[in-house]
């Protein structure tokens, strides 16, 4: 019969811990994309003013046509064309804005 020593099986548990740990980083800090069709530039920004500030989000820079927002090592850039936003960061960070932002839109 085969026996596992100690040693054996705390390498075993460290590898199986490793795992988990890459595939957990893996998963979330994959970017999301989104497109947001918008009429008025000036109302979207309040709106997503108001919702970072709500995730704790802190303003990080702005030019004409991009605004970047951080929080520790992340960042989400938002990219106008036209009448388009482009939403770009972490999905989970995404997705909150974006049900914040389906709420504050339609208060």
């Amino acid at each position: 019969m085969f026996m596992i020593t100690a040693f054996v099986f705390n390498i075993i548990i460290f590898v199986l811990f490793m795992v988990v740990v890459f595939i957990m980083l893996f998963y979330f800090s994959r970017n999301k994309m989104i497109e947001i069709n918008i009429n008025n530039k000036k109302e979207f920004l309040e709106n997503i003013k108001a919702c970072f500030s709500q995730l704790r989000w802190h303003f990080e820079s702005e030019t004409e046509n991009l605004i970047t927002y951080k929080y520790r090592y992340s960042r989400v850039s938002i990219n106008f064309n036209q009448n388009k936003a482009t939403i770009i960061g972490p999905k989970i960070i995404v997705d909150k804005l974006m049900n914040l932002y389906g709420k504050k839109k339609f208060e």
